[in-house]
């Protein structure tokens, strides 16, 4: 069992290996709140994507429509097998401005 600091932002700095081993390691209780915090975050993100959307800021409103959709997959993995999460590489942001 892992017992030393974890947080999101320390587990979406991991490769997807050493996630789902860091991830294998906690216990119930941990891994439920960080996937609650993480889901939290990624509403948060999408809020003030949209916010920038709306202010013409599509470089920012991707940016943060990246970070929220990190989030959520990392609340899948917290909340199920880590090892039989699709992962997805995230669209780059850049693909978002260029409708600007």
């Amino acid at each position: 069992m892992y017992t030393g600091p974890i947080s999101n932002g320390m587990l979406l700095g991991m490769t997807h290996k050493g996630r789902s081993a860091v991830i294998r390691e906690l216990s119930d209780d941990v891994r439920r709140k960080l996937a609650h915090i993480a889901s939290l975050g990624a509403e948060r993100e999408t809020r003030k994507a949209a916010e920038h959307f709306d202010a013409g800021q599509r470089v920012w409103a991707g940016n943060r429509l990246d970070h929220a959709q990190s989030l959520s997959r990392l609340a899948a993995e917290l909340t199920g097998d880590p090892d039989n999460v699709l992962i997805v590489e995230p669209i780059d942001s850049g693909s978002v401005a260029a409708g600007n």
